[in-house]
């Protein structure tokens, strides 16, 4: 997926600057998946931190006709596929989303820069439909990893540790938000090497039940 989002910038066919991680598009291909096999081609998926993240431009290609998302960030406009993509520069918690409305809401690598969760998940849980989907990711490791007087991209920073995570589940599950499939907490190895920490990703997928 990476490779064609490369491609889509030497052709031209996006305006504004590209800097995706080569080696890691491992979550924009789960959501993509997960979306497949979920949904229909012409639910409404809603990505949330739109900014740089390959996934709506990816389910774009993978034949998603009804795309959204947003970010804080004002260049989120010019993302690739922005003439079919409705892409804002605002706040999730500022945007207008009537209840039951979408399909599935994207989430990754957002939650962990001070993003009020319960607020998130609530918000979530009223803007899908039944049977919808939440697909998050987020920097995680079983044990606490200490990241006070850090920083990332101006925002704080948080690694998830397993009680997080498990604080993150039973508050989707107050919401309706019931995990789509098994949940593993377990890591063995830590491939990332960031802020002078080690870690690795988390990816969780809910389903409303209301």
């Amino acid at each position: 997926m990476t490779r064609l989002w490369w491609q889509a910038a030497r052709l031209g066919l996006t305006t504004y600057p590209l800097y995706p991680d080569r080696t890691k598009s491992w979550d924009v291909w789960r959501a993509v998946h997960h979306c497949r096999a979920t949904l229909a081609a012409d639910d409404p998926v809603y990505d949330v931190g739109a900014w740089q993240s390959e996934v709506s431009w990816a389910l774009r290609q993978a034949g998603f006709s009804r795309l959204a998302g947003c970010d804080t960030d004002p260049r989120v406009v010019r993302m690739p596929g922005a003439r079919t993509i409705r892409f804002v520069a605002a706040d999730f918690f500022d945007v207008d989303l009537a209840p039951a409305s979408l399909g599935a809401i994207t989430c990754l690598s957002v939650i962990e820069h001070g993003v009020d969760v319960e607020a998130f998940l609530e918000r979530c849980a009223r803007a899908l439909r039944r049977d919808g989907r939440v697909l998050i990711t987020t920097d995680y490791w079983p044990e606490p990893v200490g990241t006070d007087g850090l920083d990332a991209f101006g925002r704080s920073w948080h690694v998830f540790s397993r009680s997080d995570a498990e604080a993150l589940i039973a508050t989707a599950s107050r919401h309706g938000l019931e995990p789509d499939g098994p949940v593993s907490l377990e890591a063995r190895d830590a491939p990332i090497a960031w802020n002078n920490r080690q870690y690795t990703f988390l990816w969780l997928a809910f389903r409303n039940t209301r």
